[in-house]
């Protein structure tokens, strides 16, 4: 039901929502704002801290926290990965946890590891950088001699606002494709520093581009 906007002594009217009481705002309309439910445009703007932006080809909507997973340089690789006030360091140890079929990957800040292997086709994911500036999330490998993300398996994967180097590697490929049947996603994203390749198939897969 709506509720009353309106303070004592005052007649009220009857309004979608208020900043006190949101209860209606759900689904791809999760904000309230000037007292209407409407799309979440930041990740700031949802408890679960994802906000999948129809900007970035989203619904509106918020991401479910049951989901959500955190890396963030300081991070420790223990857990989950599933509290924001304790996220994981490193990109591939939050691969490893993953055991859902969506899973939302919150990410922030430098974050060095060895290569990010996505080869689990149980799940697919978005990995998505803490704000709209893709420079403020940048993956990096820690060895000279990998890639930075590797896709296996005909895995689904998404990268939103985030920007992936090959900074250090010698003669190696920055985003390495190994299947024909996996499927990258690059949205507002940069591929930077590449030692040999950017983006490399060895045997088909799709790329798609945008932003």
């Amino acid at each position: 039901e709506p509720v009353c906007a309106g303070s004592a002594g005052s007649p009220g009217i009857c309004v979608a929502c208020t900043p006190e009481d949101d209860a209606l705002c759900t689904g791809t309309t999760p904000v309230c704002e000037n007292n209407t439910c409407v799309a979440c445009t930041s990740n700031a703007q949802c408890d679960s801290q994802v906000c999948l932006d129809a900007e970035s080809g989203g619904s509106g909507a918020c991401a479910p926290a049951t989901s959500v997973y955190f890396v963030a340089t300081g991070g420790n690789d223990s857990g989950n990965c599933q509290d924001s006030a304790a996220p994981c360091e490193t990109l591939d140890h939050v691969i490893g946890v993953v055991d859902v079929p969506v899973a939302y990957i919150h990410a922030s800040g430098r974050l060095e590891g060895p290569v990010a292997l996505f080869a689990d086709n149980s799940s697919d994911y978005v990995v998505i950088g803490a704000t709209r500036d893709q420079t403020a999330t940048v993956f990096v490998p820690t060895r000279n001699d990998e890639s930075t993300v590797e896709l296996s398996n005909g895995v689904n994967v998404t990268f939103r606002h985030v920007t992936i180097s090959g900074e250090g590697s010698v003669a190696q490929d920055t985003i390495q494709l190994n299947n024909s049947n996996v499927d990258l996603v690059l949205i507002r994203s940069t591929v930077r520093n590449a030692s040999l390749r950017g983006i490399f198939s060895s045997n088909g897969g799709t790329v798609t581009v945008s932003g």
